[in-house]
């Protein structure tokens, strides 16, 4: 399965839309929520742009969602919760490819525990 950046930007921004929709905010409203305008969050929405891991956490701490909600589950199962891009022409073997795939699963394991249960100032 080939992975391309605007997929999954795509599939976030529309995770992203409709927990907008649910909560009958506005774009200038959820703009306030994560701290940006109502032009970011469209250009979100479209796919146009990627949400960051600090904006995927105040949408869990203020909706509940989780952060494998913005992936497609076709994507998630091939990459395990992050996009790895391998410069194949670079990698000496294929046990250098599976190094650094382990470590790469291994960094997403701790970032997913590490955002269970956060909480921001001021919310």
């Amino acid at each position: 399965m080939e992975i391309k950046k605007y997929d999954i930007d795509r599939h976030a921004g529309q995770t992203l839309r409709t927990i907008r929709h649910k909560n009958n905010l506005s774009q200038v409203e959820l703009g306030g929520v994560l701290g940006v305008s109502a032009q970011q969050i469209h250009k979100l929405e479209a796919g146009k742009n990627a949400l960051s891991l600090y904006q995927l956490a105040l949408l869990r701490v203020q909706f509940g969602v989780r952060v494998e909600d913005f992936l497609d589950k076709n994507i998630v199962k091939s990459i395990s919760y992050v996009e790895i891009r391998l410069d194949v022409a670079g990698l000496k073997s294929a046990a250098e490819a599976e190094k650094i795939l382990s470590e790469a699963h291994n960094y997403a394991y701790k970032i997913r525990h590490l955002l269970q249960g956060v909480t921001f100032g001021g919310m």
